[in-house]
């Protein structure tokens, strides 16, 4: 019965979290005009992201590491990781 009232709980903090948005989408879009609900959610999405960065920055100890994923997102991390290697070798 805990487990069941423990899921409730979580499901409803869920729908909690995507009304509070759904709300802030709809206000936002009709109080700025010429902005698209996806204008919007890109923004909280921006917003959140640095949120996150910026509480992970701020934890002691803190060793995360972010790796892109996706289609070719494998091909630019290790472009990436290449060209810093050259660069640090061109500076040497």
């Amino acid at each position: 019965m805990s487990k069941y009232l423990s899921g409730l709980g979580i499901a409803r903090q869920g729908q909690a979290i995507v009304d509070g948005l759904r709300d802030s989408v709809l206000g936002f879009s009709v109080n700025v005009p010429g902005t698209t609900p996806k204008d919007v959610m890109d923004m909280v999405l921006v917003t959140q992201y640095f949120d996150t960065m910026k509480e992970i920055g701020g934890a002691l100890k803190s060793s995360a590491v972010f790796i892109p994923h996706g289609p070719g997102a494998f091909r630019d991390v290790a472009s990436q990781i290449h060209d810093g290697l050259l660069q640090g070798f061109v500076q040497h």
